[in-house]
């Protein structure tokens, strides 16, 4: 029996256009099952899903770097893991040497960058939010946990480019993975959506069989492979659907309406 559900957003809960369906919101709210998102948007990306299924239980940001739970106004940390101070402006010098790719970053309430452009416009297009701008003289005033660098790059080769330039840092502490082509998110090494769903299991003293996480994307793999069902949906590459129990619809279709309906409700589909 199923006692939590945790699912990605964006290509996953969430259809192509960013938005959130009356089908999975009803269906998930038919579950009467905890229901976390496991994403890596900042928590207020995430508040318009959070609103409308009213939930109040653990939720995981920036890929793990963050786990809280949202009470009325207030949000309650249960888990914090930021990128450290010395990294951060390390890996903003190399970044910044990287004009053509859209800098941008996160602490807990903000999303900021230097400048509108290709890459923040088409960030916005998705999550109907607009960056804080800031100046490299204002760096100094922002005190608050950084816990994600958002790197945006059309040019794949730039990209790739850059990519390369960052690992060489040789950074033990500082994760980079590209969330999609052209995409590249920094978080600390331990913001990882398995840790942060073991975090949760402890806390809930629930097993492993006792889980069911729905992703699509290559940093939903420590996740899907963190729980006892892993339900992929159709518009996941072939490599993720080798580790599907499952593989559901696609997101346009309300992937994750369907499994649960025919997983857990046992609804004639």
């Amino acid at each position: 029996m199923y006692k939590h559900l945790f699912s990605d957003m964006d290509n996953t809960l969430l259809r192509t256009d960013g938005s959130f369906s009356e089908e999975n919101a009803r269906v998930i709210k038919q579950t009467n099952l905890p229901f976390t998102l496991v994403s890596a948007r900042a928590p207020m990306e995430m508040d318009f899903v959070l609103n409308k299924l009213k939930l109040s239980n653990p939720q995981i940001a920036f890929n793990g770097a963050l786990i809280y739970r949202q009470l009325d106004t207030r949000r309650e940390v249960l888990y914090s893991q930021p990128l450290q101070p010395s990294d951060f402006t390390k890996l903003m010098a190399v970044i910044k040497s990287y004009p053509e790719v859209s800098l941008t970053w996160y602490d807990a309430d903000n999303w900021y960058a230097f400048k509108q452009d290709e890459g923040t416009a088409y960030e916005t297009s998705i999550t109907h939010l607009e960056p804080t701008l800031v100046t490299e003289a204002d760096l100094k005033s922002l005190t608050g946990p950084v816990y994600k660098f958002m790197l945006i790059c059309f040019d794949l080769e730039v990209l790739g480019k850059l990519k390369a330039a960052l690992l060489a840092l040789g950074l033990e502490n500082v994760s980079i993975v590209n969330s999609n082509p052209a995409y590249i998110e920094i978080t600390h090494k331990d913001a990882t959506k398995a840790n942060a769903i073991a975090h949760v299991q402890a806390a809930e003293k629930i097993t492993k069989d006792q889980l069911m996480a729905f992703g699509d994307g290559e940093n939903d793999l420590p996740m899907l492979t963190a729980v006892g069902t892993a339900v992929v949906v159709a518009n996941a590459s072939a490599k993720i659907k080798q580790v599907a129990d499952f593989i559901s619809k696609s997101n346009d279709e309300d992937g994750v309406a369907y499994a649960i309906k025919k997983l857990i409700l046992d609804a004639e589909l």
